[in-house]
């Protein structure tokens, strides 16, 4: 690495703006020098490294103000010399330097994170001073507003959990008023009361979706994505609903397939989905309309639609309806109401589960919702159950391990008596588990999987005591794989396909 003094020949600050270029060509770096020394800007203070791993020794050591970086060097080329350089110094930004056949990789590089891109060979003094003072000063307004995001979701978040605890204390009171407990009331009372319970629940709808939101944003979601039997919790849906319907004199149809394959996902969060698509619906379908929820096989994924007869949305409100508090015509008095995150949480819930969500409509025509999601298969399941599980105690950077237990039975063991011990050793698995651990019972696969806040020896302690309670009239064996990681974002996810196809380690 060589270094030196670049000073402009009338300065815009009086502060230092200290570079790093990372090129391995010395004519083009004599250029950029030759360049900044003309430059009416900043003085600069200019250190040169002409390979990337040299680069990135020096960054663990010396903090700089913009990363000059040239894509194509000897010891790695293209996004991926970005990539590492992001990853050693997240907080510092970065001007691209591409050649004149390469602008298309410039503009994807600024798509994944840089600042700037520059083409070598047509670049003077004041276009890369301008460059440099700009990726800057785009940095620092990013850098804020990512923070002001962030205490926003912190304040939603808190804001939201406090307000719950109240709120659940005010509506149980006027509960008890209304239905009398405290002593009677009037018909006018009963319909104030009526309107204060409507409202509180309101409120409460409105609180659990900021708290939704605050956790897909940041990725803090729980999923437990199982083999799920889509027609009946399509059914259960439809029952639900019905009544409301009918009060409203509202057709409400369920139009489900009796060879309807299960689908992977978790059912909590999918019912939660088809509720809020069924509740608009409802809420924008007028007396006497029309809903009919209805799902489909379309071989690798299942195909679930919500359609209505209500008011349609147009076009340009199609593009919109899936961002966070948007409300379509939404209007002061009577009438619809809602928080405009139900389609945002549904969306996000959705693509979590690899699908995805889309929607047709016209004004005056009704609007239909599809939601796709994945068919169920045994290995994919496992495969997504592990990850699902991992994300749920990877939180802090700590030392974690994983556990597979595969539970066998004998020829003698009916198939009733096997899953009562499996479902028997899960419960035991459950109570010996920490407030930090979690665990996961696969019926379909004969496997428990969970998580220790241990290391392998004190995980593998564990199962054997548990396995010592397995009744002998069973011949059950128990097989023990384990990988530990480091809860944190940058410690590679273990190899899942590695840990289900090696040989398990007998216990017993």
């Amino acid at each position: 690495s060589t270094s030196s003094s670049c000073r402009p020949v009338s300065n815009m600050s009086t502060e230092t703006i200290d570079l790093l270029l990372v090129e391995d060509n010395p004519g083009d770096a004599n250029l950029l020098r030759i360049a900044l020394r003309k430059a009416d800007a900043a003085v600069h203070t200019l250190t040169h490294s002409e390979d990337l791993d040299s680069a990135l020794r020096l960054l663990e050591s010396t903090r700089f103000d913009v990363i000059l970086l040239d894509l194509s060097l000897p010891d790695c080329h293209g996004l991926e010399t970005l990539s590492r350089v992001q990853s050693k110094v997240p907080d510092t930004p970065i001007v691209v330097l591409t050649g004149n056949d390469d602008q298309a990789v410039g503009v994807k590089a600024v798509q994944a994170g840089a600042e700037d891109f520059l083409v070598k060979g047509s670049v003077d003094g004041q276009l890369l001073a301008r460059a440099i003072l700009y990726s800057i000063e785009r940095h620092r307004v990013l850098t804020q507003l990512k923070e002001f995001d962030r205490l926003k979701s912190e304040f939603l978040d808190t804001a939201s959990h406090e307000l719950r605890t109240p709120l659940t204390i005010i509506r149980e009171f006027v509960s008890l008023v209304n239905d009398g407990v405290v002593g009677p009331i009037t018909p006018d009372q009963a319909e104030c009361l009526g309107d204060a319970l409507r409202n509180c629940d309101r409120l409460t709808e409105l609180l659990n979706n900021l708290l939704d939101m605050s956790k897909l944003k940041s990725t803090n979601i729980e999923l437990r994505r199982l083999k799920v039997d889509l027609r009946g919790l399509l059914t259960v849906c439809y029952r639900d609903f019905a009544v409301k319907c009918k009060g409203k004199n509202i057709d409400l149809h369920l139009e489900v397939a009796e060879t309807l394959p299960s689908v992977l996902c978790d059912p909590d969060r999918i019912n939660q989905c088809i509720v809020n698509l069924v509740g608009n619906a409802f809420k924008f379908t007028p007396e006497g309309g029309k809903i009919v929820i209805r799902a489909e096989d379309r071989q690798s994924f299942v195909a679930i639609e919500i359609q209505d007869s209500g008011k349609g949305i147009s076009k340009r409100d199609q593009e919109l309806i899936f961002d966070a508090f948007t409300q379509v015509d939404r209007q002061d008095g009577p009438g619809a109401k809602g928080t405009g995150l139900g389609l945002a949480i549904t969306k996000r819930i959705v693509e979590l589960h690899g699908g995805a969500i889309s929607v047709t409509s016209e004004l005056g025509q009704g609007s239909r919702f599809l939601i796709t999601l994945p068919v169920y298969d045994a290995s994919t399941c496992l495969l997504a159950s592990l990850e699902d599980l991992y994300k749920m105690s990877s939180r802090e950077d700590k030392a974690i391990s994983f556990a597979l237990l595969r539970v066998t039975s004998g020829s003698d063991a009916r198939e009733i008596e096997f899953q009562h011990l499996l479902a028997k050793l899960y419960s035991q698995v459950q109570g010996a588990l920490r407030p930090g651990d979690k665990a996961l019972l696969l019926e379909d696969e004969h496997l428990i999987a969970f998580v220790m806040e241990s290391g392998a020896a004190g995980c593998l302690t564990a199962i054997k005591r548990l396995v010592g309670a397995v009744p002998e009239n069973i011949r059950v064996s128990v097989n023990f794989e384990a990988a530990v990681s480091q809860g944190n974002p940058n410690c590679p996810t273990p190899d899942w396909a590695n840990l289900i196809h090696k040989d398990f380690v007998r216990i017993n």
